[in-house]
């Protein structure tokens, strides 16, 4: 995992969905949300944040919102917003 800081602006919607317990196995989350933000260099990636994250996105992001956000960068090429700010 390594510490990524992000400045650039949303241009997806906000999907937001609720984490059920679909195989048996119990989740520490309950809900997500996810966007694609487009950096200052003009690459695009995918952001998510779990639980209250999730909820403020979801409440107060909208596609062309200018966004400064920090989080992790996982293996599988996500970042997991930790903190965000528009």
């Amino acid at each position: 995992m390594n510490i990524v800081i992000i400045s650039g602006e949303i241009v997806s919607g906000i999907e937001f969905k609720f984490i059920y317990d679909r195989y048996g196995e119990k989740s520490k989350y309950t809900s997500i949300a996810s966007c694609h933000v487009k950096l200052n260099n003009e690459s695009i990636i995918q952001i998510y944040g779990y639980d209250e994250m999730a909820d403020f996105m979801y409440r107060h992001l909208t596609d062309g919102d200018a966004v400064v956000c920090s989080g992790v960068l996982h293996e599988d090429g996500y970042v997991y917003i930790d903190y965000i700010c528009n």
